[in-house]
């Protein structure tokens, strides 16, 4: 048995807690679904408890959710533009064919649709490098850019700004690059004589500032998704206070238990990632196989749950859990948990060998080691 189990009631409560947090200091809060690919299942008790706008970043996940709700797109391509975007409300952009694309597609009008249908339906964020390396327009190009993307006849109207921090470089803000940032994007749209726009930040990565009141003024709008679902700050590795850190957990069973002698000492190659092999805890260690591997989920990626119990490595269908400390070492076919992050439930989430199970507190727990 391999399978993660997914808390709606604790997602929703981290919902809950963190737009308070949002409503207290004005600024609106955008539920990054893209970890769980947007499920209905998972992200419709979300939308229940007041979540008005979602985003993520693969088009045809947007489709499932209801009609009330905005969709934002966090990521798109031109084949897709060309398409149209009937599907969502707000799509980040970065260069100026982009919004020459999605004219061209209004006035086409994309396959099965008129031109009115075309998309995105409220406008585009214009992506804006803040330090993270990612996508986004750079500082010295904005004030230009948003003027010639303004001029774009038929395109997208300029809904505002967005800054990515965290994701790529893992760069985080202080408060004077916040203010740089939003001041570089009141001067553009100044000069662009844009109104009516929001900076939108992303993401959990500055979690901190939003809730100390750093954010006041600064950001109109904020992305979020790992403080939802998973009560965490990967960005400065700390579990955010008051939020469940266990609403998503990775359910494995033993394969194997045995003890067996680890040396070091001998020839070895490359492992079967083409990894030299990191240096193991020698002499005689009890160990237990799981029965999955990285294709299901990344171990670097998890937690496990049972005390004295670490990882020593895995391949693509096996993961090797040394368990020579543990009070009462798991058996062959007990079942043993993780907790996830970001990376781990995102494969877990993807891998078909994965069972998803959603559950509230009405629903019995299973009988789990650790």
């Amino acid at each position: 048995m391999l399978r993660l189990t997914i808390d709606i009631d604790k997602i929703t409560e981290n919902y809950r807690s963190v737009r308070k947090i949002c409503d207290g200091h004005g600024i609106s809060l955008v539920v990054v679904a893209k970890i769980c690919l947007t499920k209905l299942d998972i992200v419709q008790p979300i939308i229940d408890a007041g979540a008005r706008i979602v985003a993520e970043s693969n088009l045809a996940n947007l489709s499932s959710l209801p009609g009330h709700v905005e969709r934002m797109l966090l990521r798109c391509s031109l084949a897709e533009m060309r398409e149209g975007l009937a599907n969502c409300d707000y799509v980040f952009l970065s260069e100026l064919s982009h919004f020459e694309t999605c004219a061209e597609a209004r006035r086409a009008g994309p396959r099965h649709a008129g031109p009115r249908h075309a998309g995105p339906r409220r406008g585009a964020f214009i992506s804006v490098e803040a330090g993270d390396l990612r996508d986004g327009v750079t500082a010295e190009e904005l004030p230009g850019f948003v003027d010639k993307a303004a001029r774009v006849r038929g395109g997208p109207r300029i809904a505002g700004f967005a800054a990515n921090y965290g994701c790529l470089r893992g760069f985080v803000p202080d408060l004077e690059d916040l203010v740089r940032f939003r001041e570089l994007c009141d001067r553009s749209a100044s000069r662009a004589g844009l109104g009516g726009y929001e900076v939108s930040i992303g993401g959990t990565t500055v979690f901190d500032m939003l809730a100390e009141g750093s954010l006041d003024g600064l950001a109109d709008q904020i992305r979020i998704g790992e403080a939802i679902y998973f009560g965490y700050n990967m960005s400065l590795a700390k579990k955010i206070p008051g939020l469940h850190d266990d609403a998503l957990i990775l359910t494995a069973e033993v394969i194997e238990a045995r003890e067996k002698l680890v040396t070091d000492d001998e020839p070895h190659g490359l492992n079967a990632f083409g990894h030299p092999a990191f240096k193991p805890r020698t002499g005689i260690r009890l160990r237990a196989i799981l029965n999955f591997g990285e294709l299901a989920a990344p171990t670097r990626s998890l937690a496990p749950l049972l005390p004295g119990a670490f990882f020593e490595g895995a391949t693509h269908d096996h993961a090797v859990l040394d368990i020579t400390d543990c009070e009462d070492p798991p058996r062959p076919g007990d079942l043993v948990k993780f907790r996830t992050n970001y990376h781990s439930a995102a494969q877990a989430m993807l891998s078909p060998y994965v069972e998803k199970v959603m559950a509230t507190r009405a629903l019995p727990a299973m009988e789990e080691r650790g």
